[in-house]
């Protein structure tokens, strides 16, 4: 293989490295802002109840908590399989159960709340 061949095959798999960076930030940046404005809405609803138990949270906190409940739950259901298919599985399933989390952690802190009130 000459010298030039070798260059030509670095030089395009540079471009492909490049090209490849480009698009997983582009992806990412688009994939951050769709999660943010769909988990304002949830967040908002959080806050929202928090604050009828008189207890301080911001919403990005609240939207911090479900990303991490998601993530944390796609993470651990990945690790659980032993298969790929059953690692998507387990990783789509706590994912989901992951994204209620803070719901019935809500509900919850609600009902003590009017338990401890009557």
């Amino acid at each position: 293989m000459t010298s030039t061949m070798l260059l030509l095959k670095i030089g395009g798999l540079g471009v492909l490295l490049v090209a490849t960076a480009l698009f997983v930030s582009g992806g990412g940046e688009a994939v951050g802002g769709w999660w943010r404005r769909h988990t304002r809405v949830y967040g908002g609803w959080i806050v929202d109840e928090f604050d009828a138990m008189f207890e301080a949270i911001t919403i990005e906190r609240a939207q911090f908590f479900i990303t991490a409940m998601t993530v944390g739950g796609a993470l651990v259901g990945f690790l659980l399989g032993n298969m790929l298919a059953s690692r998507i599985f387990f990783a789509l399933f706590l994912c989901l159960l992951g994204y209620f989390v803070p719901r019935v952690f809500v509900l919850w802190r609600r009902r003590a709340r009017i338990d401890r009130i009557d």
